[in-house]
């Protein structure tokens, strides 16, 4: 099973994935077993070349049966964690960095980024939108998108104005 996970990049201490073996028959396959620094639930699986690195921020914990693409990373800064919920849908070349909380059935379109927030349930970020929300004095993230938003396409959503644009032309549109 080890010579399946193969694969460092050159300068980096974490382990990438060149072939799609399900995550739960990769736990005891990661560069760093004994720390067990991260979680991943059942029944998720993942594309080639996605990462975990749990090297600085940790926990991260990834709910059950989440559908993670191709070069699909997970990080999170140092003191911080990242925790998803169930049901994460997360397409490809997409980055989930903490610090982090996802509710329920997060879908994160191709090349979207969520960073910095907390996130309700039912929420979908489009492709290629970046969410990197502030954070006050103790690094604690302070935007906070409320269950079922639809953050559209190529959007960029760093503050809470931006985020309440989307969300009123959201109500618009309903």
């Amino acid at each position: 099973m080890y010579a399946e996970s193969r694969g460092y990049s050159r300068g980096c201490r974490y382990q990438y994935r060149v072939s799609p073996i399900p995550f739960h028959q990769r736990v005891e396959v990661g560069l760093r077993p004994r720390v067990r620094a991260y979680r991943i639930g059942e029944n998720s699986d993942a594309g080639e070349r996605s990462a975990i690195r749990a090297d600085e921020g940790v926990p991260i914990v990834i709910g059950e049966d989440a559908n993670i693409g191709e070069r699909v990373t997970f990080h999170a800064l140092k003191g911080t964690d990242l925790k998803v919920g169930d049901r994460l849908a997360a397409g490809d070349g997409s980055v989930l960095h903490g610090p982090l909380e996802v509710g329920d059935n997060l879908r994160v379109g191709e090349r979207g980024v969520v960073f910095r927030c907390n996130v309700g349930d039912n929420v979908t970020v489009g492709e290629g939108a970046i969410i990197a929300g502030p954070v006050d004095e103790d690094g604690v993230p302070e935007l906070e998108i409320p269950d079922g938003t639809d953050i559209p396409d190529g959007a960029v959503i760093t503050t809470q104005e931006e985020l309440d644009g989307v969300l009123e032309r959201q109500e618009q549109r309903q």
